[in-house]
């Protein structure tokens, strides 16, 4: 039998799962170094409450009804753009979750944010696990990110950009 991965909108109801899943410093590492760290309940409340408050398309990645990590984008209007974003908990790397995920993300995205013509994703060097995930959901290089913000374990890496028309 094989686990079901699907995606729904963030519920406040969450915010225990997320703080338990974002207070690991291998998950933190290859994200920017603006997340608080240690992550407590408060910034997953935090988390929560803003994407609410600014309906963003971020959602919920479940793993047989669990959450078990985030997807989502930031719209850049004015480019017809948006920017990827993901994360799945440790305890589910190396599952094949995050390519699942962002596949049926892209394929929400036309009807999350009207008028988007391509998408692009950041992401440091080293994380060769995010590189495959945006490799295998049809994104290519698309160059070095000026000036990306400190990874989360404190280094500075180099920031590759990925793109996809959709």
């Amino acid at each position: 039998m094989h686990a079901t991965i699907t995606l729904r909108p963030w519920r406040l109801s969450d915010a225990a799962r997320v703080a338990e899943l974002m207070n690991s410093p291998l998950l933190l590492r290859y994200l920017t170094c603006n997340l608080p760290n240690p992550y407590r309940l408060a910034d997953a409340e935090a988390f929560l409450t803003r994407v609410a408050e600014q309906r963003q398309p971020e959602m919920a990645i479940l793993l047989d009804g669990q959450v078990v990590g985030c997807v989502g984008a930031r719209p850049c209007p004015e480019t017809n753009d948006c920017l990827l974003g993901y994360w799945v908990g440790v305890p589910y790397h190396g599952r094949g979750i995050a390519t699942q995920a962002v596949r049926q993300f892209l394929e929400r995205l036309p009807e999350l944010v009207p008028g988007t013509k391509t998408i692009t994703a950041g992401v440091y060097e080293p994380n060769i696990a995010s590189i495959r995930v945006l490799q295998k959901c049809g994104f290519t290089y698309h160059g070095n990110q000026p000036a990306p913000p400190r990874a989360g374990d404190g280094h500075d890496y180099r920031g590759l950009l990925y793109r996809k028309s959709l």
